[in-house]
């Protein structure tokens, strides 16, 4: 699972105030419950009311809930829906991403530029571990190499 967390902020000015929008990305759930996008605002903590003029308006983006989904729910999903969209990030069984990405060119490209970023990362990994004196046999055979990427490293390390 790719955990990554980050935010994008974003402001638009309405006639008098303005506003200021977060998205928020999240590996675990923000407020414990099993929503997948959960807006917050400012409130009052003695009243619990929100204020009339709200500048701050938090979308918190659940990931932890995507990754229990099963990838057959989610192949039902509308094509550019969010959850579709984001799922790539939560899911690292190829065969299912080929299924469910087929024929959408854009996550076509998204999957491409994963795949070879992986490949590159477990592979510079495997160079870590055989400088470190681990044989190459025992790299190989407990990692997720495949022949192809097998063959690339025995290639980066002149063998």
């Amino acid at each position: 699972m790719y955990n990554k967390a980050f935010s994008l902020f974003a402001c638009s000015k309405s006639d008098i105030f303005l506003s200021l929008y977060t998205k928020s990305i999240s590996i675990t759930p923000v407020y414990g419950k099993e929503k997948f996008i959960t807006r917050s605002t400012m409130r009052s903590d003695s009243t619990n009311e929100e204020r009339i003029c709200n500048p701050l308006k938090i979308y918190d983006i659940n990931m932890d809930y995507l990754g229990k989904k099963y990838y057959t729910q989610i192949k039902e999903i509308a094509k550019h829906c969010l959850e579709r969209l984001l799922y790539i990030f939560v899911n690292t069984n190829h065969e299912e991403l080929d299924e469910i990405y087929e024929g959408d060119e854009i996550m076509e490209a998204v999957k491409e530029k994963l795949y070879n970023l992986e490949s590159e990362l477990d592979r510079r990994s495997a160079k870590r571990l055989y400088s470190s004196g681990i044989p190459l046999e025992t790299i190989i055979e407990c990692s997720s190499l495949s022949s192809k990427e097998s063959k690339l490293l025995k290639k980066d390390l002149g063998i």
